[in-house]
């Protein structure tokens, strides 16, 4: 069941170096990472899905938290909709895949013959296209967290007078 939340704030990315005030930031905008990039990912996992989460109200959280699994749309208006450890079981998640040889039909695939991930789609969930996009999901013993804010460039929202997309 989806939880509405309102953030407080736009939620733009990662900062990717240090900056002082007043200098222009790079932010990481999109980004997938792994259990397997060990310390990147439990810095990002601590970012935003952090922010988002602290945003549930006293009593939802005690009754979600913690969650194995998140889908959230960030809408320009500090919004949310998160969708909590109801995957797979009600969003029946589909990924579409590049393999690295060929399988035949109701062959298993193991991660290693993964080249490339081209689409995940959770059915059940629309995603509008002005919406950010934050997932934190697992395949065996890999965690994987995926966050697409770049819709913001599209509407005009900024974070700060100093971000700027590239």
């Amino acid at each position: 069941m989806p939880v509405e939340v309102r953030v407080g704030q736009l939620l733009a990315g990662y900062n990717l170096y240090t900056i002082r005030e007043g200098e222009e930031a790079t932010l990481v905008t999109r980004e997938l990472v792994s259990s397997e990039d060990s310390e990147l990912y439990q810095a990002r996992v601590e970012g935003i899905p952090v922010a988002l989460l602290s945003s549930l109200p006293e009593d939802r959280a005690k009754e979600l938290l913690p969650v194995r699994y998140m889908v959230a749309l960030l809408r320009p208006d500090t919004t949310a909709t998160l969708y909590l450890d109801t995957i797979p079981d009600d969003l029946k998640p589909v990924l579409h895949v590049t393999l690295k040889r060929v399988r035949g039909a109701g062959e298993p695939v193991t991660p290693d013959d993964i080249a490339d991930v081209d689409k995940l789609e959770y059915q059940g969930i629309n995603f509008p296209p002005d919406a950010g996009i934050v997932i934190i999901f697992n395949a065996g013993r890999r965690n994987g967290f995926f966050y697409d804010l770049t819709p913001w460039s599209k509407t005009g929202a900024r974070a700060s007078s100093t971000w700027r997309r590239r």
